[in-house]
This record gives C-alpha cells, sequence and structure tokens, in this order.
C-alpha cells in the first residue's frame, strides 16, 4: 500500500468483509430461526453441515458452526454468542473449505460416486 489509491481499494474490501460479518452476527440474535440461506450460501450451508456432522437448519446455528471453525467455544451454561474475531477466522477457514469442497465435486464421475480403483 505505496499510495492512497491502494490503501482506498484496500478500505473497500474490508468494509465489505466488516459489513457481512456485522449483518451475518445480527440477523443470528435477531432472528436465529430464520434459515441459514439468508446470509450463506446454499454450499457454505453444506459444508458447514459435513463439517459440524449435524444438519444446520437455523440461521443461529449456522453462525455458530461458522464461528466453531474460528476457535469458538460454545459452552451450553454460558450461551455467549461468538465475537467478531472467531467468526472472521471461521469465515476464512469456511471459505477454504468451501474451495476444496467445490473441487471434490468437480472430481466426482459423472454419476456423481467415487469408486474404489
Amino acid at each position: 500500500m505505496e499510495d492512497a489509491h491502494s490503501l482506498a481499494h484496500c478500505l473497500a474490501t474490508y468494509s465489505i468483509v466488516a459489513w457481512r460479518l456485522v449483518c451475518m452476527m445480527y440477523q443470528a440474535r435477531v432472528t436465529p430461526d430464520a434459515p441459514p440461506t439468508t446470509v450463506f450460501t446454499e454450499r457454505e450451508v453444506q459444508v458447514l453441515a459435513a463439517e459440524s456432522g449435524r444438519p444446520v437448519g437455523m440461521l443461529e446455528l449456522a453462525v455458530r458452526e461458522g464461528a466453531r471453525l474460528g476457535g469458538y467455544a460454545y459452552y451450553q451454561g454460558k450461551r455467549l454468542p461468538p465475537g467478531v474475531p472467531a467468526m472472521w477466522r471461521g469465515l476464512q477457514r469456511l471459505e477454504a473449505l468451501v474451495c476444496g469442497w467445490g473441487a471434490a465435486l468437480r472430481s466426482l464421475p459423472a454419476g456423481g460416486v467415487l469408486t474404489q480403483a
């Protein structure tokens, strides 16, 4: 970031990411029973469900599982919502998992089933 133009582009990108994080966490607190596809893509929901080992049918659960990817520890007794740093790390990891998921799906044969060689 040697000049103001580069800094402006960087800040614009960070603003979009920050907006998504805040929007996601706010929606999960206001409408926890909403479908997770209100803030996540369908593929992200599939990956979250596969990674957690259970369906993520509610937005609150999907956000919590996303934050868990970033190190968030959910304690039943405390029920503290995830923070922004854990959510940010979780979204970074989720993006990598989604890319891997897409690559795996593209590598499947036409029938969609892997066979042993």
